[in-house]
């Protein structure tokens, strides 16, 4: 049986700061900056809703339908 073909993820570094309190409790942090970022999923979703009409966004496998029912960055857009 052969492996599907999966996209290789890109995860940030794994070590983190931990920072006790005197209470016994921790508090963890990356030491990693976080990059630039949206205010919400919100605003991907008007950029993308906007940028390429017809790419994917969401697709949705329901049973016993067409195994590929799609929902496209325009239309996701368009509805938030």
């Amino acid at each position: 049986m052969t492996k599907p073909p999966f996209k290789s993820l890109n995860f940030a570094p794994a070590p983190i700061d931990v920072q006790p309190l005197h209470d016994r409790t921790m508090i963890p942090r990356s030491p990693q900056k976080l990059g630039p970022y949206r205010r919400s999923l919100g605003e991907y979703l008007l950029h993308w809703g906007t940028t390429p009409p017809d790419s994917l966004f969401l697709v949705e496998r329901l049973h016993g339908r067409d195994p590929r029912p799609e929902v496209v960055i325009f239309r996701a857009g368009k509805a938030v």
